[in-house]
C-alpha cells in the first residue's frame, strides 16, 4: 500500500496510459495510410482506360508526322 501513497504506483500506471495511446495513435496512421492507398488505386483503376486511350491518340498523332 506504500507504493499508492508515494505516488509510484499512479506514474506507472499513466506512463502504461501513455504508452497505449501511442498505439493507439499508430493504428490510426496505419489506417488513414492504408485508405490513402485503396483511394489511389481506385482512382488509378479508373483513369486507366482514359489514360491508355489517350496515350493511342498521341502514338497516332506522331506516328502521322512526316
Amino acid at each position: 500500500m506504500s507504493g499508492i501513497r508515494n505516488g509510484s504506483f499512479w506514474r506507472t500506471l499513466l506512463s502504461r496510459g501513455h504508452r497505449e495511446e501511442e498505439g493507439q495513435d499508430l493504428a490510426e496512421y496505419g489506417m488513414l495510410a492504408a485508405l490513402i492507398v485503396v483511394v489511389v488505386i481506385v482512382a488509378i483503376a479508373a483513369l486507366g482506360g482514359v489514360l491508355a486511350s489517350l496515350w493511342a491518340t498521341i502514338t497516332t498523332a506522331f506516328a502521322g508526322l512526316p
